[in-house]
């Protein structure tokens, strides 16, 4: 695995990415990539400047996010630095000063307790349409979680963080790691139970979203037309939703950058075990052996 030798900060010489792009400020560091806020120099448009110490990583991202491109609800890439012996590869992408885990903790501390339905189905439909892009592009992300779904100062939310990536050329069956540390379970039982208070349309999207097999589990594209989205309240449109004010920009320790920042994760997908990739008219459908 091949590891830049630039580390912390070295962004700042690099004459090729400062002539055309103004560091203004780190948001954030971590193992594998610090991000940078930046300014592209023609026009003044603001950019996330992110330098990746991991060379496959970067172009893992990169290549994700270009198969998945143009799409509103995932992070565009707007320009790629390769490194070399010395310098770490700078995945110049579009600037999203928020993410959904900033939006759940601003729900959690409203004295009204949580997310109102309609604000929440918006949130769910809009991940959803960024999963759906991913992976009629081939492309797995492996790493979501609300750190990794960024969000615009309007309201846009957007899948980033696609450094663990994969993207699938061909069906088949992949590496088996042999460890698997989940119980096989080919469908929830007593969610009624549990979720007294939840209407029909509720417990059955959970079901669909939880089941093992995957002939049977709902799509991304399958969940943007289930009946949750339908019933009362109707999801509230994207101009609709409270957004989180972002931290001034002179913050270089942006809370909201937390994950995307890291440029790593806590997950490792690879653990599951082997799986068998089958491709669908609606992106493909993963079964763990």
């Amino acid at each position: 695995m091949a590891i830049g030798g630039g580390g912390s900060w070295s962004i700042h010489g690099r004459p090729d990415v400062t002539s055309r792009y103004e560091v203004l400020g780190r948001a954030g560091s971590g193992a594998y990539a610090d991000v940078y806020r930046g300014r592209r120099r023609c026009d003044g448009a603001p950019v996330a400047l992110k330098e990746v110490h991991d060379a496959v990583s970067a172009r893992r991202e990169a290549d994700a996010l270009l198969a998945a491109a143009p799409c509103r609800h995932v992070v565009a890439l707007l320009d790629h630095f390769p490194g070399g012996d010395h310098d770490d590869d700078v995945l110049v992408l579009e600037w999203l000063p928020l993410d959904l885990a900033a939006v759940v903790r601003t729900g959690r501390s409203d004295a009204g307790g949580g997310i109102p339905a309609a604000q929440l189905k918006r949130w769910m439909l809009q991940v959803l349409e960024g999963v759906a892009a991913c992976h009629r592009a081939g492309v797995v992300h492996r790493d979501l979680k609300p750190g990794n779904l960024l969000i615009s100062e309007d309201g846009v939310l957007k899948v980033a963080d696609l450094g663990q990536a994969r993207i699938l050329q061909e069906t088949g069956t992949y590496q088996d790691y042999n460890k698997i540390f989940f119980n096989k379970v080919e469908k929830p039982t007593g969610l009624e139970a549990c979720l007294p208070d939840r209407s029909a349309p509720e417990i059955s999207i959970i079901k669909r979203l939880l089941c093992y097999d995957p002939s049977k589990r709902a799509s991304a594209v399958d969940l943007l037309n289930d009946p949750y989205f339908a019933e009362e309240p109707l999801p509230v449109p994207i101009e609709g939703l409270q957004v989180p004010a972002s931290k001034d920009e002179d913050d270089d320790s942006a809370e909201e950058w937390a994950n995307f920042r890291d440029g790593d994760s806590d997950s490792d997908f690879d653990e599951f075990g082997s799986m068998d990739v089958t491709k669908t008219d609606k992106g493909f459908s993963i079964r763990f052996l």
